[in-house]
């Protein structure tokens, strides 16, 4: 017998929803992170976090085949909405692009003059970005009933705006501000795409990955305040050329000035929301030069090996490596 979630009371859907989260915390393990270990370098500890998403997601999904951006049918949209599995893959797809953006600017140190706590702040905002890409291709591996968990999700050739971005530390913090801008709006525009479809474990996940995006975007500006980079271009007023006049954005009320100052590097009080969906995202990286790889500008995407001598002591200092909700439960 099923029975209609329209039809039950709010207390039993909030009971079913108490369900679903449990099973979403206790049950991906080894199937996921663990399987992991060979391209992370460490196997991340995980009591896993998949199958009630699944269960979560039943009704929403559909049984739709992997398409990837950029190009043509990259997103499979349902009453205006981005589906959950395009939503994922997408969200990979950045991910690998945000690795290869911060792995080479680790490999690019000396030239953009990072050393010490700055260093530390890009190796941590790269694991960070490599452990989201491995939390989502085992999400994209268990909502495409695969038997192996994808280590990638499409392009893994990516380009950069700028010839001098891993060699002018002005550049390079612009550059990362463009990115973290757009993931933080992408995944805020998840947060609410995913709660319509009733996946509400699902958003919450989108928000705590966004929380973490918008953490590297302060701490990206504060680097640059440290090393007297007063100001950086603005890239919705057009200083940031690839983004002028991009119809995927849409303008805060009180845009702020060309360039902004960097101080404070925290300098929102809400995270801005430019995207109405997170299929709107892809375009704007499209125009933004980043998914146009040729000779003398093409990056691939190289995991993080956790456990190399580079990144194995950054790594030891991040926690919270899972989405869980670290919030006792009262028993009755």
């Amino acid at each position: 017998m099923t029975v209609d979630r329209a039809e039950m009371g709010s207390e039993e859907v909030g009971a079913q929803d108490d369900v679903a989260t449990e099973r979403l915390v206790a049950s991906v393990t080894r199937r996921s992170m663990l399987a992991r270990g060979a391209a992370g370098g460490l196997a991340l500890s995980t009591s896993g976090l998949l199958s009630a998403l699944v269960a979560e997601s039943a009704l929403a999904q559909g049984g739709s085949n992997p398409r990837y951006w950029p190009g043509r049918g990259f997103l499979d949209v349902r009453n205006g909405v981005t589906k959950p599995l395009e939503i994922f893959q997408i969200a990979t797809i950045a991910e690998q692009l945000a690795v290869t953006f911060y792995s080479n600017g680790v490999k690019n140190a000396d030239k953009l003059g990072l050393e010490g706590s700055e260093l530390a702040i890009i190796k941590a905002a790269g694991i960070e970005e490599q452990i989201h890409q491995q939390f989502f291709t085992t999400v994209i591996g268990v909502l495409t009933n695969g038997k192996n968990v994808p280590l990638v999700v499409g392009p893994t050739e990516f380009s950069f705006p700028f010839p001098n971005t891993f060699t002018d530390l002005r550049t390079f913090i612009a550059t990362q501000q463009v990115l973290e801008g757009v993931f933080d709006s992408a995944f805020l525009a998840a947060v609410r795409e995913l709660s319509v479809q009733g996946l509400h474990r699902a958003a919450q996940i989108a928000a705590q990955v966004a929380a973490i995006e918008s953490e590297h975007r302060a701490l990206g500006r504060a680097i640059a305040s440290a090393n007297g980079i007063d100001t950086l271009p603005n890239p919705l007023q057009g200083s940031f050329p690839p983004l002028k006049g991009s119809p995927f954005f849409r303008f805060p009320d009180i845009p702020e000035p060309d360039p902004v100052p960097t101080v404070p590097a925290n300098n929102w009080a809400f995270a801005p929301v430019f995207f109405a969906r997170v299929g709107d995202a892809p375009g704007v990286v499209q125009k933004a030069g980043f998914l146009s790889p040729k000779e003398g500008n093409s990056f691939k995407y190289e995991p993080i090996k956790f456990s190399s001598p580079v990144y194995a002591e950054v790594f030891e200092k991040i926690f919270f490596r899972e989405p869980r909700i670290n919030v006792s439960r009262r028993r009755a």
